[in-house]
């Protein structure tokens, strides 16, 4: 994860999250970057690091290619883990076995966050990307037999 100094990085986080949530919605650049601005914690981080300038539209854009992004890949993978875990739950209501097995829910767990490093494979170069994969493999391997 790559650490952000921009304007908007250095909002406080429930103010990225209302800013990504929007951004999830669909609201538009002009109607965010009003909302945006016009917020006191805005305002005074604005006035105490950049000059009282405002949040630009060329702001607004490195942050959906960077924050954003960020932002969404971890929402994707507290779902994942979510799903999986609930899913395992469910069988193990489904066999009779409502003990939830600590050794088996940790699993699904670690499958999960093996499938999220596997998704960000694409991030990496070609060489390091083999790596990587070989290394996910191998992980998953030992998951499976354990």
């Amino acid at each position: 994860m790559t650490t952000r100094v921009g304007k908007i990085a250095q909002l406080p986080k429930e103010i990225r999250d209302q800013l990504n949530q929007r951004l999830q919605n669909g609201k538009q650049g002009p109607e965010i970057l009003a909302w945006l601005n016009q917020l006191p914690e805005t305002k005074k981080l604005l006035a105490e690091k950049f000059d009282a300038t405002p949040i630009s539209k060329q702001n607004l854009s490195e942050w959906r290619r960077g924050g954003y992004e960020e932002w969404l890949r971890f929402q994707e993978r507290q779902l994942r883990i979510q799903r999986i875990t609930e899913e395992g739950v469910c069988s193990m209501r489904q066999e009779d076995r409502c003990d939830d097995d600590l050794f088996e829910h940790a699993g699904r767990i670690a499958l999960a966050e093996l499938m999220a490093e596997m998704d960000s494979l694409h991030e990496l170069k070609p060489d390091d990307r083999f790596k990587r994969l070989r290394t996910l493999t191998s992980e998953l391997s030992r998951l499976q037999n354990a």
